[in-house]
């Protein structure tokens, strides 16, 4: 701040400076050179102050911290992107970051290295030693600028009545870690937390585009509600010498489940579909362990961050994966993999990690059908006791195929033998020749409508990820042709294809039926729909639905379900 400085971005261990040039000196000529020179001299007394970290005294003995610095010049992106549930990013981007980062990739330990361009500038100015590839080790000023240090917020001069309006404006901008701390008055905390880490690499992005303001906006308040949906909070959005980097995290407070790990990798193909939809490249690493987490900076100027080895190994499995890859950390796999499609990597040998790492690769979700029954019928171990629950289940299976509808519902503590129980449901009725359709209830999904139905449907009509929507739809036509119209109607299903977009979360074209119809007439013939397509199935062949973990359903899914 003394050298009309800002700190814009803390991003792990590392913060992003700029200066600005000055209003009063932004007409002259040698402005630019004026921001290079404070850069250096801030750059200079920067690591000066470093020596008093040389030997410092930790809990587990002695440490030295030191210092790489990167500078660089040029005109920068400035502007606040995304808008989800009212929260925003400021973000800055363009060549002069690539610079910095080029140059601190050069500097070694307690260097300040200068790139290129930010010499030519301002190079006379100050004494240095050539390196590689046009950038100098900057060693001294040789003339002192005098210090105009930076405004900061004043809250005092801010009139009383347009101070509610001022702290509304700045809480766009606080992550809900912080802002949760705030509207209870708690002070700031540092702490060890169990995070699972999304570190994400996007290519894509043409910083010189005039539209390139307006594409991003478009990116990331889809990314937002993405990350939203699943419940997990966006740390950083930053673009460097890598590109477009977001750190996203699970656990992270106010938010923590269970389930965690696979709400992240959820949320990793979420997000890749949104990267998809606008031809952009996104590759992601996914770690989970403990880190810090907490508050980072000077008392006017802080954020909240997370720092550690799982945020690092994150952005190095992101890196291996560049090309449009998930890659998983082994506890990560081992915690979600059997959501998920996953491919063994082996041990990879990653930048930073002197010991090979177990990887894994994301394919894809596994269908809900393979998980649930297949995990069922593989049940080999006897099931001891409930011997009652046990033939209660078989005399309402009986009566099922005997053509009577019946509801079953198993509720129990957590692991007093539920699954179990339905397991062998499942095994003997598979085993009298019934079919079945399943689906499991997440708990990140409480706000997607139908989500208890939507495995089941896509089961039914044999669709498949690989498919096109065009492909999709076509299959839904053909499905819906074997259901029986009512007289004088053979179109009655057809018009109501729509419908099934709503429950499959696709896009299908509205009818002249479904075009104008309201909300509940929608809701209404969608549970007929739904009726019908399984009544035709139950007169095929006796039929199991099987609805796992329905206290994470959505009103809609369990209002169908009765």
């Amino acid at each position: 701040q003394d050298y009309h400085g800002q700190v814009v971005k803390f991003s792990g261990d590392a913060m992003t400076i700029i200066f600005p040039l000055d209003e009063i000196e932004s007409g002259r000529s040698h402005s630019l050179a004026t921001a290079v020179r404070r850069a250096g001299e801030c750059a200079l007394e920067m690591q000066a102050k470093m020596s008093h970290f040389a030997d410092i005294k930790i809990s587990q003995g002695r440490a030295s911290l030191s210092m790489k610095v990167g500078l660089g010049v040029g005109e920068i992106l400035e502007c606040t992107i995304g808008g989800a549930l009212g929260r925003w990013e400021y973000v800055i981007g363009g060549h002069p970051l690539v610079q910095v980062g080029a140059a601190e990739h050069h500097a070694r330990p307690g260097q300040i290295v200068v790139s290129e361009q930010a010499w030519t500038v301002a190079g006379h100015f100050f004494s240095g030693v050539p390196i590689d590839d046009g950038f100098v080790i900057l060693e001294r000023v040789l003339e002192v600028l005098p210090k105009v240090p930076a405004t900061s917020l004043d809250w005092n001069k801010i009139p009383p009545e347009q101070r509610p309006l001022a702290e509304k404006a700045m809480l766009c901008y606080i992550p809900g870690a912080i802002k949760a701390r705030l509207d209870k008055q708690a002070e700031w905390l540092a702490e060890l937390r169990r995070i699972t880490v999304l570190f994400i690499g996007i290519g894509g992005f043409d910083y010189e585009s005039r539209e390139i303001g307006p594409r991003l906006q478009n990116f990331l308040q889809a990314a937002q509600e993405v990350t939203y949906r699943f419940e997990g909070s966006l740390g950083k959005i930053a673009i460097d010498d890598k590109g477009t980097v977001m750190l996203i995290l699970f656990g992270a407070p106010p938010f923590f489940h269970e389930d965690d790990a696979t709400r992240a990798v959820a949320c990793a193909l979420g997000l890749q579909v949104v990267a998809k939809e606008r031809n952009l490249m996104m590759s992601i690493g996914i770690t989970e362990g403990s880190i810090f987490a907490g508050p980072v900076g000077a008392p006017n100027h802080r954020e909240y961050t997370v720092i550690g080895n799982t945020v690092n190994l994150a952005a190095r499995l992101m890196e291996y994966g560049r090309g449009g890859s998930i890659i998983i950390s082994e506890r990560v796999k081992t915690k979600a993999g059997s959501r998920f499609v996953v491919e063994d990597l082996g041990n990879l040998s990653l930048r930073g990690n002197s010991v090979p790492t177990p990887a894994y690769l994301v394919n894809g979700e596994r269908g809900v059908q393979d998980e649930i029954f297949n995990r069922y019928l593989l049940h080999d171990d006897p099931l001891v006791g409930r011997k009652a629950e046990l033939e209660q289940m078989r005399r309402i299976a009986a009566k099922v195929r005997k053509g009577n509808f019946q509801l079953l519902f198993i509720e129990a503590d957590l692991g007093l033998g539920k699954s179990r129980l339905a397991a062998e449901l499942v095994r003997e009725w598979m085993m009298e020749g019934g079919v079945g359709y399943g689906s499991k209830c997440e708990s990140y999904g409480q706000q997607v409508p139908y989500q208890g139905w939507r495995e089941i449907l896509v089961a039914i009509f044999g669709l498949t990820p690989s498919f096109s929507r065009e492909q999709k739809i076509a299959h839904l036509v053909t499905g819906l042709k074997e259901l029986v119209p009512p007289p004088d109607q053979p179109d009655y299903w057809l018009d109501r294809l729509p419908l099934l977009g709503d429950i499959l979360g696709m896009t299908v074209p509205e009818s002249p039926f479904t075009r104008h119809i309201s909300a509940e007439l929608r809701r209404d013939n969608t549970f007929a729909l739904v009726e019908a397509i399984l009544r035709y199935q139950a007169n095929r062949h006796p039929l199991l639905i099987l609805l796992e973990d329905i206290q994470w359903a959505d009103d809609l899914s369990l209002s169908l379900a009765a």
